[in-house]
């Protein structure tokens, strides 16, 4: 046990002894002299640099990331399995592979029983040994009182160090002066922990909250709560936001591709998944209302059809079904009526039972049953992952083995705030590669062999379509 400051710091390696004084921030609040580096462009075209080095590739690079979100949105269990992810060389986000190395997380607004309980969440309670790599404290001292040197002491002492998570920002920062304003105090707490990741090339993530939204805003970091030092000092900023489209990972930084992805929540494993980029994955609702009417009707519809049954303006129906047949999102049949991309083609050529060209549509007992239809092969589906879930035999799933589309579509069940689920929302908000009907129809009927989903199917008297909810079962609803 080590004491700073009145600070006692437990389980984490001794402090480095014996390093270069150049090497250690200089204490007492003393800063270190600053001289002038000049050099010119001819010498800089000749210079090489290494590669921006990734903890996480694509979302986490060396240097400070400020990850901002709404309270109790996930952001902890997002840095925690991280964290466990680089200890362990393991991935995390749904299949993203992390290089192994040494992991300092601070969890400054939780205690040991809290994290124990997160950790058998994420890794289980007898699923082998806990890195050892990645070390915990949930008492640190602030920035302004040997909290930076302390995490410097921890980066010597590491032979490779590469992840600092600050949970949160806000217990950890130099509290404001007097004299400061709050620009010069944001900038200041975070630049000195984005000198320190630049120097020992290491990635520190400073967890932080973002304010609530009024929809105005032009740019996604003025949603970070504070003033725009914060971001500003940071490499790259990072905000975990859902809206009514689900939840997503937005991050824009110096030396980072400017990212906007779609992201679930597994209520059971506690991990977030990556869908795609979010612009792809998610429709408008307007959309996703079209979409849903024209896969719920039994033959094409017009626009006045659509209207009618979405409760939208026929004009703005119109609009987006011109840009929504352009973008190949809906087909066109003919004479002003759409249907379904995946629905199969409709039949509309003249004949002996059509001679009035009425538009007809294939009849429901006409399409296999899900026993009857061809089984996706391997490269459409491949193996998931065992899941810890039964089915209403008693039989844990583990043991049958879902497909990879059958697992990520329960993922997207569990991952929706309202249940039942409405079948509607499949066709543009369930995960890209499980909207098409010849793959969402036998996943549907896997997870229902499986005793883990069921499907209600209502009318009301005075309507002609049928809705469709899906239930969570027993164990997968958990």
């Amino acid at each position: 046990m080590s004491n700073l400051n009145g600070y006692s710091i437990e389980r984490g390696a001794p402090f480095a002894r014996n390093v270069p004084s150049d090497l250690r921030a200089p204490h007492g609040g003393a800063k270190p002299a600053i001289k002038p580096s000049i050099f010119s462009m001819a010498e800089l075209q000749r210079q090489e640099f290494p590669e921006i080095r990734y903890i996480v590739p694509g979302y986490i690079a060396e240097g400070c990331t400020l990850l901002a979100g709404r309270p109790k949105l996930g952001k902890s269990w997002l840095v925690l399995e991280m964290g466990l992810a680089v200890a362990s060389g393991e991935s995390c986000l749904g299949g993203i592979p992390c290089e192994q190395g040494d992991v300092l997380y601070l969890a400054l607004e939780d205690n040991k029983r809290r994290l124990q309980r997160r950790g058998t969440k994420m890794l289980g309670a007898y699923g082998g040994n806990w890195p050892a790599a990645m070390e915990c404290a949930t008492e640190w001292p602030r920035a302004s009182e040997g909290g930076i040197e302390a995490i410097e002491e921890w980066i010597l002492s590491k032979q490779n160090p590469r992840l600092i998570i600050i949970d949160v920002f806000a217990q950890f920062k130099t509290e404001r002066a007097s004299k400061d304003s709050l620009y010069e105090a944001d900038y200041r707490s975070v630049k000195a922990l984005q000198t320190l990741a630049g120097k020992y090339q290491v990635a520190i993530i400073v967890v932080s909250h973002t304010r609530k939204s009024n929809g105005t805003e032009a740019d996604p970091f003025e949603k970070v709560s504070g003033t725009l030092g914060l971001s500003g000092a940071a490499d790259t900023t990072f905000i975990l936001d859902r809206d009514g489209n689900g939840a997503s990972i937005y991050l824009r930084g110096r030396d980072i591709e400017e990212t906007n992805s779609a992201v679930i929540f597994d209520t059971v494993s506690c991990r977030w998944h990556v869908q795609g980029d979010a612009n792809e994955v998610r429709r408008t609702d307007e959309r996703g209302a079209i979409l849903g009417a024209l896969d719920e009707a039994n033959e094409p519809m017009s626009p006045g059809d659509i209207a009618l049954a979405t409760r939208m303006s026929s004009l703005n129906v119109r609009q987006l079904l011109f840009k929504m047949t352009k973008a190949g999102e809906v087909s066109k049949t003919g004479r002003g009526f759409y249907q379904h991309p995946g629905r199969q083609p409709y039949d509309n050529n003249a004949s002996a039972d059509n001679n009035d060209n009425k538009i007809t549509t294939v009849a429901d007992e006409q399409r296999l049953p899900s026993e009857d239809r061809p089984a996706l092969d391997a490269s459409q589906t491949g193996i998931a992952p065992k899941s810890d879930v039964t089915d209403n035999n008693g039989t844990a799933v583990a043991e049958t083995l879902l497909t990879k589309a059958a697992s990520d579509f329960l993922a997207w069940l569990r991952s929706r705030t309202e249940q039942p689920v409405s079948a509607r929302l499949i066709t543009s908000h369930a995960p890209k590669h499980i909207r098409a009907q010849q793959v969402r129809d036998p996943v549907l009927a896997e997870l229902q062999r499986h005793g883990l989903i069921r499907i209600e199917e209502t009318k009301a008297a005075n309507a002609s379509r049928t809705t469709r909810l899906i239930h969570l079962i027993g164990e997968a609803g958990r």
